[in-house]
This record gives structure tokens, sequence and C-alpha cells, in this order.
């Protein structure tokens, strides 16, 4: 997996199989507010932010649920070499 995932943001990266205290785990340490949820190659199947947790939380799910059930899989997303004047 690690090896196309750039290193700038392979610490926010989890599969899809980890879990929602994973995440609070990654959310805390970096100080970041989302987290990526990755496959097994480092492609992008969606994004789990500290909103989506406190809501899966409240819904009623247990912090070992897995990210596949609270992640966004429709992630708005831009290129590595994107700038603020891309559209």
């Amino acid at each position: 997996m690690s090896e196309n995932i750039p290193s700038k943001i392979i610490d926010l990266c989890l599969g899809s199989d980890g879990s929602i205290r994973q995440a609070l785990f990654i959310l805390e340490r970096y100080h970041r507010e989302i987290v990526l949820v990755v496959d097994g190659e480092g492609i992008l199947l969606g994004t789990v932010t500290d909103g989506d947790i406190r809501r899966a939380l409240i819904g009623g799910k247990v912090l070992a649920a897995p990210l596949s059930e609270v992640m966004c899989t429709s992630p708005v997303t831009g290129k590595p070499s994107a700038t603020q004047r891309d559209n």
C-alpha cells in the first residue's frame, strides 16, 4: 500500500477495515480533521472526518466498527499538483 501514497499523507491513511478507534487515534495524534480510507493498493476509497465519527457514535456505532460503515464514499478531491487557481 505505502508505495502508492505520498509520504506527506501516509500517516493519515487507514484501510476500510480499520476501526473508528484507530481513526480517532490518527485524528488526535496528527491534529487533523480527516482520515483517508484506502484499499490495499493505496487507492482512495473514501474519507472519515471527526464529524462523521461523531454522527456515527451518536447513531449507535461502537468504537470497534469498521470505517467502511461510516466513511464518505464520494469525497471531493483534488490533484496533488492543483493550485487555488485550478477549477
